[in-house]
């Protein structure tokens, strides 16, 4: 009796605290209509079922206590590859995106290409100077770290590919960011154990080279001269340790920038219309020394540039989320002197016309 009870009583009391789990997904409401119960071909007792199975008392308490069991005995996960040495990695990633990627014919990439360079022409025509900013993700360049199970890409890569055509082609002004964390691999951690991210360190230098490249396009000379101070923080582990589901947080030791951020005092920023959109604006009245007008279109692998406090050398800076491209990209204001485009790896989304505001879908 104590084993059927409890479960009700943890879901309508919840008695014992549970750390909700994360997922992508909104849990299944209640159903109202239940008077469809006593109706021919209604769906309502399927969907009961389903808000139940979303909701039972001990359901998410179970599921950690599962994967804890699988990830600590048996060392394996359902959506994170465990690599060596505490090591994670989305599955999503490794062996759909990246897989995915490597099916992409030599049409699919001749067509990215074309839209690339076309892009590169509109902006040019308007004075703005595009910059390809790339972002390997952590297996190209910790791929020592996955273990021998995980599938292996051809060489080279279809972002190999793609870095070679943007390094063939001059007129696209390109921050490669492959060399640089090659090299501070070999002095610091550039990117997370446990989260899908470079570490906040690496983004800071990758900031700083971006922001050199700028000053040097816009006539502003080098402008980043203070060096970067490291420090070593303990904290709480990113997404992909929260994709394990377990029954304990999980804590990494990881570099970090010094600061302070320079940013906060010599600008104001204003949220957007989501999370992954925002402007700053510079509160300086002389605006000679700093780099004019900018977009970027970016993901998440950016914020680590505003914590270091990239947006202090900026006039102007308006950040939108890189899958809003195609609603966005007409929203870029005239007088703009620089549009980023920051792309992470897996390009095979690039092969998707919906991504492409309509301008750039005919070759």
């Amino acid at each position: 009796m104590l084993i059927i009870v409890t479960p009700i009583v943890q879901q309508e009391l919840n008695l014992i605290p549970v750390r909700p789990l994360q997922e992508n997904r909104l849990k299944k409401e209640r159903p109202s209509d239940w008077k469809a119960l006593f109706e021919t071909g209604t769906i309502f007792a399927r969907q009961f079922e389903e808000y139940f199975n979303d909701h039972y008392g001990l359901r998410d308490l179970l599921i950690r206590t599962r994967n804890q069991i699988d990830y600590t005995v048996f060392h394996k996960s359902e959506k994170i590859i465990i690599g060596r040495d505490g090591w994670l990695f989305y599955k999503s990633v490794v062996e759909d995106e990246e897989i995915g990627a490597e099916k992409m014919t030599a049409a699919d990439l001749d067509r990215i290409f074309a839209r690339v360079l076309k892009l590169n022409r509109i902006l040019a025509s308007r004075g703005i100077t595009l910059i390809m900013l790339v972002s390997p993700m952590k297996n190209s360049i910790h791929p020592e770290m996955l273990p021998a199970s995980a599938p292996r890409r051809p060489s080279p890569t279809s972002f190999e590919r793609y870095l070679a055509f943007l390094h063939a082609h001059p007129e696209i002004v390109t921050v490669d960011t492959v060399p640089l964390l090659k090299k501070l691999k070999e002095s610091m951690q550039v990117y997370y154990k446990m989260d899908f991210h470079w570490t906040d360190a690496a983004g800071a230098y990758a900031a700083r080279d971006l922001i050199q490249r700028l000053g040097s396009l816009s006539g502003k000379g080098s402008l980043w001269e203070k060096p970067i101070r490291i420090v070593i923080r303990r904290e709480l582990a990113g997404g992909e340790s929260q994709a394990l589901g377990l029954l304990w947080q999980t804590h990494e030791e990881a570099p970090y920038p010094a600061g302070p951020r320079p940013d906060l005092d010599l600008g104001i920023y204003t949220q957007g219309q989501n999370s992954n959109e925002w402007t700053y604006s510079t509160k300086l009245s002389d605006k000679s020394g700093l780099i004019p007008d900018t977009v970027m279109f970016g993901d998440s692998y950016a914020d680590a540039f505003l914590r270091a406090g990239f947006t202090a050398y900026f006039a102007h800076f308006q950040k939108y989320s890189i899958w809003d491209f195609a609603q966005k990209f007409q929203s870029v204001p005239d007088g703009t002197r620089f549009l980023i485009f920051e792309l992470l790896e897996p390009i095979n989304f690039l092969t998707a016309l919906p991504f492409w505001p309509d301008e750039l879908k005919a070759n």
